[in-house]
C-alpha cells in the first residue's frame, strides 16, 4: 500500500454501499494505491459502516431497552450488531494498515530497572 497524490484512476465503490460509505471509499482510494486484497478489506469495512449505522438507527427508534413478554427488561439486539459491525470496521481498517500513523517501531515499554537495596552489615567479632 502505497500513498499516491493525484492518481487518475480511481476503484468503484462497490454497489449497495451508502452515500457515506461511498464516500469514505473514495476518501480512501483517492489517496491511497491499494492492492486487490487491500480493495476487499476497504469494502468489508465500508459494509460494516453501512450495518453499524442501520443497526444505530434502529435503536435511535426503538430505544436501547425493551420489556420481553415475561417482564424481563432485555437490550436491543442492534446494540450488539452495531458494535459487532464498528469492531470489524476497525479490524479491516487495521489490517489495511489504516488505523493509526506509527511513528516509531513497535517496542517493549519502558520499565525501572531492579535494584537491590545496598544493606549494610556489621562485623561480628
Amino acid at each position: 500500500m502505497q500513498f499516491k497524490p493525484g492518481r487518475t484512476r480511481l476503484p468503484a465503490a462497490p454497489d449497495g454501499l451508502s452515500e457515506a460509505a461511498r464516500k469514505f471509499w473514495k476518501s480512501i482510494v483517492a489517496g491511497w494505491e491499494l492492492d486487490p486484497n487491500h480493495l476487499e478489506l476497504l469494502r468489508v469495512a465500508c459494509q460494516q459502516l453501512d450495518r453499524a449505522t442501520q443497526a444505530r438507527a434502529a435503536v435511535d427508534e426503538a430505544g436501547s431497552y425493551f420489556t420481553d413478554k415475561f417482564g424481563n427488561i432485555k437490550p436491543h439486539p442492534g446494540l450488539g450488531v452495531e458494535a459487532r459491525a464498528r469492531k470489524l470496521f476497525i479490524q479491516s481498517l487495521r489490517e489495511i494498515g489504516l488505523d493509526a500513523k506509527v511513528t516509531e517501531s513497535p517496542r517493549a515499554p519502558h520499565l525501572p530497572r531492579y535494584q537491590p537495596l545496598q544493606v549494610q552489615t556489621r562485623k561480628v567479632g
